[in-house]
């Protein structure tokens, strides 16, 4: 028996699905920025960073963006195969911004061309989750930022939740808790005879307790505590620093919480 060709047609085209829309179309809509990114082949968000960042593309070129609870800016956007780009005016100022984007699983990617970095944005309002690849770990626990790999003793369940620009986070992976904040910079180097050189570490200028405070509800609170950490036989510090979710630290909590930080220590 001889199957007539239009039932093979309806075959090849249920198998082969819809085709992908232009980005042009896929890109209308408001997306929000999930997390940063210093590679640009990352899809993917080791967790989610409340930055407040958001693009509206509207159509006709129309681009609406900003931080939340802040004015926003209004431009427009254009696109030219896959480069984005994004163009706001105002008075005798022009800005202009260039990215290479791209939708992978239901995420916009955008890289900036000129400065070597990148966002991953999701739809606004859309559920995020952690990559299967990321699962929670705790107590002493071995990793490296920036080439530098360094042990840190974490209470139990925790997960990195940033690792970008020589930034990490190391956050609870449910409920509340104690995020330690990681940022690895060049020391500031000093005028000798002429020269420029990195000082040797001092107790003087590294070592000493930080932190930072807000009025938050009417109250004067206590939001981050931590030190910096001098890497000897380098020009490299490490600031750590103390932080909770619920935005700030209790009076009680400032001991345990700079603990974290004072566990850092360089694998060699």
């Amino acid at each position: 028996m001889i199957r007539p060709a239009s039932v093979f047609a309806f075959v090849l085209v249920a198998c082969s699905g819809s085709p992908p829309r232009p980005l042009a179309e896929e890109i209308l809509g408001e997306w929000e920025v999930v997390c940063r990114t210093d590679q640009e082949s990352t899809a993917t968000c080791l967790g989610k960073e409340e930055l407040g960042m958001y693009w509206n593309f509207r159509a006709g070129g129309q681009l609406v963006s900003g931080v939340r609870g802040r004015d926003p800016m209004e431009g427009t956007w254009a696109l030219s195969g896959d480069q984005l780009t994004e163009t706001f005016e105002g008075g005798s100022v022009r800005l202009e911004e260039v990215y290479r984007a791209r939708i992978e699983d239901g995420k916009l990617v955008l890289w900036h061309l000129k400065g070597e970095f990148g966002a991953v944005l999701g739809r606004v309002g859309a559920p995020f989750e952690p990559p299967a690849s990321a699962p929670p770990g705790g107590g002493p626990t071995t990793h490296a930022i920036g080439g530098v790999r360094y042990k840190l003793v974490l209470p139990p369940e925790y997960r990195l939740t940033r690792d970008d620009n020589n930034r990490q986070a190391w956050s609870p992976a449910s409920n509340d808790g104690f995020v330690v904040q990681l940022s690895l910079s060049r020391r500031p180097q000093r005028e000798v005879e002429g020269k420029w050189v990195t000082p040797p570490c001092n107790p003087y200028d590294y070592g000493g307790v930080s932190g930072s405070a807000s009025e938050i509800g009417g109250v004067r609170r206590d939001t981050s505590i931590g030190l910096s950490i001098c890497l000897e036989h380098s020009e490299q510090v490490v600031m750590c620093s103390a932080e909770h979710t619920r935005g700030y630290l209790e009076k009680a909590e400032l001991d345990a919480a700079l603990a974290l930080c004072r566990s850092f220590a360089v694998e060699h």
